[in-house]
């Protein structure tokens, strides 16, 4: 909360500063402080970012090779293999990060689509799975492709609702017809 604090001071402040936003708390740290100040705050400004970044890579790398993959596959596969097919998808979801922040010059945009991503493809399948007893991973599956898919073709296509309501919604039915078609399959534990 402080550096929002800090934010909304800085344009209490200096109402006259206008242009980029993201970058008012950098000019008065500039303006106001010492070197030590200045090499304290950009260099964890810096390591914030690294940190972010790497997590942000990681993450969806390790979530895709071990969560989707190894159960989508038809042969089981040896630590070294999951190994290598984990570095690949760091490289690979590397690759996507760039080509995404290429596209895009401001920071919040990019925050926000990363969490809108998040909602539209996650938020209908964790929910429902927390808390609906019939949900099933075959209506996660549908739902998480179908909400991204919404999406995207509502963020290509100029409408006058924002492009996360209908992919949203389209992201809930997913998950309840996909799981009404496609039952989980009860695991017998062997004690009949």
């Amino acid at each position: 909360m402080l550096p929002l604090f800090i934010s909304l001071c800085t344009k209490l402040l200096y109402p006259h500063q206008t242009g980029d936003a993201q970058m008012a708390l950098p000019r008065m740290v500039l303006a106001h402080t010492g070197l030590p100040i200045q090499i304290l705050f950009f260099g964890s400004l810096l390591s914030a970012i690294v940190s972010t970044t790497s997590s942000a890579i990681l993450a969806p790398a390790s979530i895709f090779s071990e969560n989707i993959v190894r159960p989508l596959a038809r042969r089981d596969y040896t630590d070294r293999q999951m190994l290598m097919l984990t570095r690949i998808s760091v490289l690979l979801f590397a690759v996507l990060a760039t080509v995404m922040a290429c596209l895009r010059t401001n920071i919040y945009h990019l925050v926000g689509e990363s969490s809108i991503l998040s909602l539209v493809s996650l938020f209908a399948p964790l929910v429902l799975g927390l808390y609906w007893e019939k949900a099933s991973s075959a209506g996660a599956l549908l739902s998480m492709v179908s909400g991204i898919a919404v999406w995207i073709v509502f963020e290509f296509n100029e409408t006058t609702w924002p492009s996360l309501v209908p992919a949203l919604l389209v992201s809930l039915l997913a998950m309840i017809t996909g799981s009404y078609m496609w039952p989980k399959i009860a695991k017998s534990n062997g004690n009949n």
